[in-house]
């Protein structure tokens, strides 16, 4: 864990982890309408409003002598133009500089704790969920196990037959279905010819831990969650691989934060 999640993670978990019982949407919802006020309320804390009102009146007056000197083919008034324009725009840059770093750390927050937790749909109790294991080629026709817990219950059996993998023949896999009668956080010990590992599963918290863990000693172990999608129809953006929480995020904050900054006259 680095610095900046050291930060980051408490804070967003002490805001946050109460929503974590809402329906994802609901969550999304709620975030970004936080979001929304706090980046707002820092604007207008942090932001010279009349000088960014003054600047605004002087960019309108710019486009229409912009507009004459072109209609009258003034060259030489268009490159003053051009030169004052770039003056503006530096202007506004120093002026927007403040506020916009002051809103970075509630969007690092928002999105650090949204990647841990939006991602994919938390396991309630009376679930099933699909764990795999990754092991390496010298495990297979050996047997692995799930030491059993009692509020837990397997399918086909605790006791596995390692295969090769299908999509990867330098691997063995093997598989189970859990289903899960009540919540709790569970520790699965995963026993395997070369050892042990440790697979962590939350079911009606409202949270999941990592699915995919590298475990060492090429032994990778899968917890298959559902995958998050806003409203159900909305996909995550394959390049630059934004998730679908964030993709569903940006569509409401985005269009929210320019509607009511109109409506509020914020410059």
């Amino acid at each position: 864990m680095t610095a900046l999640e050291w930060v980051l993670t408490p804070i967003g978990d002490g805001l946050f982890d109460l929503m974590l019982q809402l329906p994802h949407d609901v969550t999304l919802l709620v975030l970004a309408a936080l979001l929304i006020a706090v980046v707002l309320g820092l604007r207008m804390l942090l932001a010279d409003r009349n000088a960014l009102r003054l600047l605004a009146a002087d960019v309108r007056r710019l486009k229409a002598l912009r507009r004459t000197a072109s209609s009258a083919g003034d060259r030489e008034a268009l490159g003053r133009y051009r030169g004052i324009r770039r003056m503006l725009a530096l202007r506004r840059a120093r002026l927007e500089m403040l506020p916009a770093l002051a809103g970075l750390l509630p969007a690092f927050v928002v999105m650090h704790w949204g990647a841990r937790r939006l991602e994919f749909e938390p396991l309630r109790p009376g679930a099933t969920v699909h764990i795999e294991v990754l092991l390496p080629t010298s495990a297979v026709g050996r047997h692995v196990h799930l030491v059993p817990q009692p509020e837990l219950t397997v399918k086909p059996a605790w006791i596995r037959l390692v295969t090769p993998a299908g999509d990867d023949a330098t691997r063995g896999h093997a598989d189970w279905h859990l289903h899960a009668s009540e919540a709790g956080s569970f520790a699965l010990t995963l026993r395997h010819p070369h050892g042990s590992v440790t697979v962590p599963l939350e079911v009606g918290t409202g949270r999941y831990a990592e699915p995919v863990v590298a475990h060492g000693g090429d032994v990778i172990t899968r917890v298959r969650l559902p995958p998050y999608r806003p409203l159900g129809i909305i996909p995550p953006l394959p390049w630059p691989g934004v998730p679908a929480w964030m993709v569903g995020l940006l569509l409401l904050t985005i269009p929210g934060y320019l509607a009511f900054r109109r409506l509020m006259d914020i410059p």
